[in-house]
C-alpha cells in the first residue's frame, strides 16, 4: 500500500505524463533509505526537502532530460498539494543539440564552390553591368528580374555571408521600394529592421564594391518585382518574398552551366546551410550562428556607427530612419504578438509538452487544455465557467485570474478584422500560460519589483528552442501590457536587458578605445571642470571601472575600500546592495585598467577603513544609488566627447562587451590585414588582449573567450552578452566573409574552400565597363566615389565629421607655460576665491562655460599679455554695478571692440545701444554685433558684454525678444577674477583705451 497522493495517472494520460510519473516512482522508491515512510507517509517531510534529494538522486546524465525535467515537475505538483510552501521553480530541458556540420559536407562544399567558380564565369560572360551604363529606363521584365535578383542573393549569401532568410526577405522589400544605400567612404550599408521568429532587431547589411553593383543592377528591374497584396499580414509578406526568392535562385542557376550538374543546390535554404557550414570551419563559429539568424543581437544605433566610421550623424539621411521607424511601429502594431511562422500542426516535442503543462491532470492548466480542445464556439462559456469559479478565491487566485482574462482576449482579438487562428492561440496557450502560473505569485497586487523581475526573466530565459525566443517575449510583453490595463493597483515597473513593450529597446551605443582615453584627459587635466578633486577621482574612476571591466552601476557605487586588492576586484554583496543575479558576485582582474584610473581610486580609498564606501563618504540609500552626481557628470562627459545626447553610463558596459568581442576575435577576422577596417577596431583588438589573457588563457581557446566576457560582465549564459550587449556582430561578419576574397589565393589559408576569382573583372562586367579600363580597385574611397557618380539617385551620402580628435602636445613651450601660470585652470581659480561671490559657477553648464571662455583667454594671453589685461581692466572699469554689461560711449565702444577681434577673434561681444527718450526713459535696442557700424550712432551709449557661446538647450527669451544666458553672470565672474590675479602678478594699472 502507498500513500494515495502516488497513484499513477489514467490510461488516457499523455505518454510524457506517464512517462514522468514512472520516473518519479522510481526515484521515491530509491529514496527510501535517505526519507523513510516518504511512499507512505509523504506528510512528514516538508517540499523542499523531497525536492532537494529528488533533484540530487536524478543528477545522472544518462537519463532523458525530458523525462527527468517531467519527473521533477510531477513531484513538485504533488508535494505542492501538501506543503504549499515547497518552492516553484520550471525544470526546463537542454535546447535539441544540431551540429552546424552536416554529413554531407564534402559534398555541400563542392557543390558551393562550384556555384561560385560558375557565378564568376557567368558574370564576366553575360556583362549585366550593360544596363548601369546605357542610363535609360527599361521595360519591366520579369525574366530579366529575376535572373538579376537570383544573381544580387546568391551573392549576399556566398559573398557576404547573409544566410538568414528573414534578412533576405528584407532586402528585397527594400530593393523593391529604392531605399537608399547610405555610403561614407568606404562603406556602404543598409539597415535591416526584422522579427520573425525572435525578438526584433537591427541588423546593418555591408556591402562589398561587387555586392554593390549587383544590388545597383536589381534595382533598374525592381518594377517588374510583384509586390505583396495589401491584405497580407506581415509573416504572409516575407512569406511571399521568400518564394519570390526561391523562384529567381531557381532562375539565374537555370541561365548558368555548372561544371558538374549533380552539383546543383536546388533550394535557396540549402545554399545558406552550406555557406553556414564553410563559416563555421573556416571562420568563427559564433558569426555562422549569426550568419543564420540564431543569434539576436542587435546592430549599433546608426548614429553611433557612423560617428565611429568619421562621419556626421546629424547628415544621416531622415527618411531613410524615419521610414525605419515607421515600418517598425507598423510592424509592432500589426503583429503585437509576433504570431507569424508558427507551425500550429506540429506535434511538440517532449520538451514542449512539459513547459505546456502536459504533465497536469488536474487543476487550472488542465481545465484550460480541455476546454480548449472543443470547438471554438464553445472557448467563450468555458472560460467564464472558469473565471467565476476563481473569483471565489480572489486572494489565492489573483495571477491565474489575469491569466484566464488575457487568454479570452488573446481568443477575441483581431487582426486587421480576422480573428487569430484556433491553433494559434492554442499554441500561447502551452507556450505562456504554464510558464506564468508556474513562476508568478498567487497575487500580484502585492508583488515587489524584484520578484516580478525574477519571474519574468525565468519566463524569457525559459525557451526550449531559438525558434521560441521572439514568441516568448512577445506574448509576456502582451501579458504584461494586458495586465498594467486592467489591474486596479500599479504594477512595478520591470527592468529586464531588451524586454520593453513587447520589442527588444536596447540602447546600442558604444564609445571607441580613443573617445574613452579622450574623455579621461578631459577630466585629468581640468578640460572638463567638476566641483572639486574628489569629484574628478570618483568620475574618473567610475568611468575606468566600467569601461575597461564592464560593471554595472550598482556594482560600482556599491564598492567598498576592501574590495580592492592588489591586482583583483572583488563585487559581492552586503547588506546596503544586492546583487541583480547570482553570477554577479564574481572577482575581476584589475591589470586591464589605465594608471588614472589606479590612482584615483587609491586617492579614493586610501588611508580609510575597510568597510567605508569608496564612492560615499558614508553608507548609501538605495536613492543615492539612483541620483550620485557621478551618474550625471558621466553622461555629460560622454556628451561632451562624443556629441550623443543619447548616451549615458549604462553604455559604458555595453562598450566592453562590444570591443571585448570585437577584439578577441581579431585574429580569425585578419583586422590588421583588412582593407576596410577602422583605426578603433584595431584598439579594440589591442585593449582585449590583456581581458583575454587574464580570463581565457589557453584551455578553450576558442570556445571560452565568450564565456569569459560574460563571466567578465556577470552573465550566467554568454547569451545574454550576445543578445543584449554586443552590437558588432554584423561587422564581424562582414570582415570575416570579405577577408576570404581581397587576399590573394595563394596568401588565403583557406584557399581550398574558395575558387580563384577574377575580382577587377567582375567589378568591370558589373559597372559595364571594357574590360581594358582601370578602376580603382587598391582604392576603396575612390571607387565608391565612382559608384555615386554612376548611380547618384541610389545613394544617401553620409557628410564627413567636421573635425576629429587629435592628440595633444604634452610638451609646451616657455610662452604656454607662463600663460598656464597667469591663467590658470578653473579649478584653480575656485579654489582662490570665495564661495559666497556672485556668479561663481557651481552647476555643470556654468562650469563649462567658464573653463571654455578660460581656455580662449590663456590663448590670448600667448599674444600679448599687456594688451589682454588692459581689455579686461578697461571693461571692467566702465562695468555697470551688479550688471553684466559695460557702459561705453560708441567710439570707445568700437575702438574697444576692434582690439578685442585683433587679439581674440574667437571670442564673441554682444552689444546693445541705450537713448533717453524725450520723457528721459530708457530706451534699450536689440542686440547687435559692433561690426555693424551703420547701428552706431554718436548718440546714447553702448552697452557691451562678452557673449556665452556655449551651445544652449532649450534658450529662453524674454518678453522684449533679447536673449537671456543664465551662464551670463559666470563670465563676469571669470573676468573680475582673472583680472585680479594679472593685476596682482604683472601691476597694470587701469588705462583709458
Amino acid at each position: 500500500m502507498i500513500h494515495p497522493l502516488w497513484n499513477p495517472p489514467a490510461a488516457d494520460a499523455p505518454e510524457l505524463l506517464r512517462l514522468s510519473h514512472q520516473l518519479m516512482f522510481r526515484t521515491l522508491n530509491d529514496l527510501r533509505k535517505r526519507l523513510p515512510d516518504i511512499l507512505l507517509h509523504p506528510e512528514l517531510h516538508t517540499g523542499e526537502q523531497v525536492m532537494e534529494a529528488a533533484i540530487g538522486r536524478l543528477a545522472n546524465p544518462k537519463l532523458d532530460p525530458a523525462l527527468k525535467a517531467g519527473a521533477l515537475t510531477r513531484l513538485e505538483q504533488l508535494m505542492r498539494s501538501l506543503d504549499p510552501a515547497t518552492p516553484r521553480r520550471l525544470y526546463l530541458t537542454p535546447a535539441d543539440h544540431v551540429s552546424p556540420i552536416k554529413m554531407t559536407v564534402g559534398d555541400d562544399l563542392a557543390a558551393l564552390i562550384a556555384l561560385d567558380a560558375a557565378l564568376d564565369r557567368s558574370i564576366i560572360e553575360t556583362r549585366p553591368g550593360e544596363i548601369l551604363r546605357s542610363r535609360q529606363p527599361i521595360a519591366p521584365d520579369p525574366d530579366s528580374a529575376l535572373t538579376a535578383v537570383g544573381r544580387l542573393i546568391v551573392m549576399l549569401v556566398v559573398r557576404l555571408g547573409q544566410c538568414d532568410p528573414v534578412v533576405l526577405a528584407a532586402l528585397l522589400a527594400q530593393l523593391v521600394a529604392g531605399q537608399k544605400i547610405s555610403m561614407l567612404r568606404r562603406w556602404a550599408w543598409t539597415d535591416v529592421h526584422v522579427s520573425g521568429d525572435r525578438h526584433r532587431q537591427l541588423r546593418r547589411v555591408f556591402f562589398d564594391p561587387a555586392t554593390l553593383a549587383g544590388w545597383l543592377i536589381a534595382s533598374a528591374h525592381s518594377s517588374a518585382i510583384p509586390i505583396p497584396p495589401t491584405e497580407l499580414k506581415a509573416g504572409q509578406e516575407r512569406q511571399f518574398r521568400l518564394r519570390y526568392l526561391q523562384q529567381a535562385f531557381r532562375t539565374w542557376q537555370d541561365s548558368i552551366s555548372l561544371e558538374l550538374p549533380g552539383q546543383r543546390i536546388k533550394k535557396l535554404e540549402h545554399l545558406c546551410d552550406v555557406v553556414r557550414q564553410r563559416l563555421h570551419l573556416v571562420s568563427i563559429p559564433l558569426v555562422a550562428t549569426y550568419a543564420r539568424g540564431e543569434l539576436v543581437s542587435s546592430s549599433l544605433e546608426r548614429s553611433t556607427w557612423i560617428r565611429l566610421i568619421g562621419g556626421d550623424a546629424a547628415s544621416s539621411d531622415p527618411d531613410s530612419e524615419d521610414g525605419g521607424n515607421e515600418k517598425r511601429a507598423e510592424e509592432t502594431h500589426e503583429d503585437e504578438l509576433g504570431l507569424q511562422g508558427l507551425d500550429t500542426e506540429a506535434r511538440p516535442s517532449f520538451a514542449e509538452q512539459l513547459t505546456a503543462g502536459e504533465l497536469d491532470d488536474r487543476g487550472l492548466i488542465q481545465e484550460l487544455r480541455s476546454a480548449m480542445d472543443q470547438p471554438r464556439h464553445f472557448w467563450g462559456p468555458a472560460f467564464d465557467q472558469i473565471l467565476a469559479r476563481l473569483q471565489l478565491a480572489t486572494e489565492t487566485a489573483e495571477t491565474a485570474i489575469f491569466v484566464v482574462q488575457w487568454l479570452r482576449s488573446l481568443a477575441e482579438r483581431r487582426n486587421k478584422g480576422k480573428l487569430l487562428a484556433d491553433g494559434s492561440v492554442r499554441h500561447y496557450r502551452g507556450l505562456i500560460v504554464n510558464r506564468l502560473l508556474v513562476l508568478l505569485p498567487p497575487s500580484l497586487s502585492s508583488i515587489q519589483p524584484s520578484e516580478l523581475e525574477e519571474a519574468y526573466a525565468a519566463v524569457l530565459d525559459s525557451r526550449t528552442s531559438s525558434g521560441q525566443a521572439g514568441r516568448i517575449a512577445s506574448a509576456l510583453a502582451s501579458f504584461d501590457r494586458f495586465i498594467r490595463s486592467n489591474a486596479a493597483f500599479e504594477v512595478p515597473h520591470v527592468d529586464i536587458p531588451g524586454f520593453e513593450d513587447s520589442r527588444y529597446d536596447i540602447s546600442a551605443r558604444i564609445i571607441n578605445e580613443s573617445e574613452y582615453r579622450q574623455a579621461i584627459n578631459l577630466v585629468r587635466d581640468g578640460d572638463f571642470v567638476l566641483p572639486s578633486d574628489s569629484a574628478s577621482h570618483r568620475l574618473i574612476a567610475f568611468a575606468g571601472l566600467a569601461f575597461r571591466c564592464g560593471l554595472r552601476r550598482t556594482e560600482i557605487l556599491g564598492l567598498r575600500c576592501g574590495d580592492l586588492r592588489e591586482a583583483t576586484l572583488l563585487i559581492e554583496e552586503h547588506e546596503h546592495r544586492t546583487l541583480k543575479t547570482r553570477n554577479a558576485r564574481r572577482v575581476i582582474p584589475l591589470s586591464q585598467i589605465d594608471s588614472d584610473v589606479r590612482q584615483a581610486l587609491n586617492k579614493l580609498a586610501g588611508g580609510r577603513p575597510s568597510d567605508a564606501f569608496v564612492f560615499f563618504d558614508a553608507p548609501p540609500t538605495r536613492k543615492e544609488y539612483e541620483s550620485a552626481p557621478v551618474i550625471g557628470h558621466s553622461k555629460s562627459l560622454l556628451k561632451r566627447v562624443t556629441g550623443d545626447a543619447s548616451i549615458h553610463a549604462h553604455n559604458l558596459r555595453h562598450s566592453t562587451a562590444s570591443l571585448t568581442v570585437l577584439g578577441i576575435f581579431g585574429d580569425e577576422a585578419r583586422i590588421k590585414q583588412h582593407p576596410w577596417a577602422e583605426p578603433w577596431m584595431r584598439d579594440a583588438q589591442a585593449a582585449a588582449t590583456s581581458i583575454n589573457a587574464a580570463l581565457s588563457g589557453r584551455l578553450y581557446r576558442y570556445g571560452g573567450r565568450a564565456n569569459a566576457t560574460a563571466m567578465m560582465l556577470g552573465h550566467g549564459s554568454e547569451r545574454t552578452t550576445f543578445e543584449h550587449y554586443v552590437h558588432v556582430m554584423d561587422v564581424l561578419l562582414f570582415l570575416t566573409c570579405w577577408s576570404g576574397y581581397f587576399d590573394q589565393p595563394s596568401n588565403n589559408p583557406d584557399r581550398f574552400l574558395y575558387p580563384r576569382r577574377r575580382e577587377t573583372a567582375q567589378l568591370l562586367a558589373l559597372l559595364g565597363y571594357a574590360p581594358t579600363t582601370l578602376i580603382e580597385t587598391n582604392d576603396a574611397e575612390a571607387l565608391m566615389r565612382r559608384f555615386t557618380k554612376l548611380a547618384r539617385h541610389a545613394f544617401a551620402p553620409i557628410k564627413s565629421a567636421t573635425c576629429f580628435s587629435t592628440s595633444v602636445d604634452r610638451s609646451p613651450d616657455t610662452a604656454t607655460r607662463t600663460s598656464e601660470r597667469a591663467i590658470p585652470r578653473l579649478r584653480d581659480l575656485l579654489a582662490e576665491t570665495k564661495g559666497h561671490e556672485r556668479g561663481r559657477p557651481t552647476k555643470q553648464a556654468e562650469l563649462d562655460t567658464a573653463s571654455g571662455l578660460l581656455k580662449k583667454l590663456r590663448t590670448a594671453h600667448q599674444r600679448s599679455p599687456q594688451q589682454l589685461s588692459r581689455i579686461l581692466e578697461f571693461w571692467l572699469g566702465q562695468r555697470i554695478v551688479n550688471d553684466d554689461w559695460a557702459s561705453m560711449t560708441p567710439s570707445n565702444a568700437k575702438t574697444w571692440y576692434q582690439q578685442c577681434s585683433s587679439l581674440m577673434p574667437d571670442i564673441s561681444i554682444d552689444a546693445r545701444i541705450v537713448r533717453k527718450d524725450s520723457a528721459r526713459r530708457t530706451i534699450k535696442g536689440a542686440i547687435f554685433e559692433l561690426t555693424a557700424e551703420k547701428q552706431i550712432s554718436t548718440a546714447g551709449r553702448c552697452w557691451v558684454r562678452f557673449a556665452d557661446t556655449r551651445a544652449k538647450v532649450n534658450r529662453r527669451t524674454s518678453k522684449t525678444g533679447s536673449e537671456r544666458s543664465r551662464s551670463q553672470p559666470v563670465i563676469t565672474w571669470a573676468i573680475q577674477a582673472l583680472a585680479a590675479r594679472l593685476r596682482t602678478e604683472e601691476s597694470v594699472p587701469p588705462s583709458a583705451t
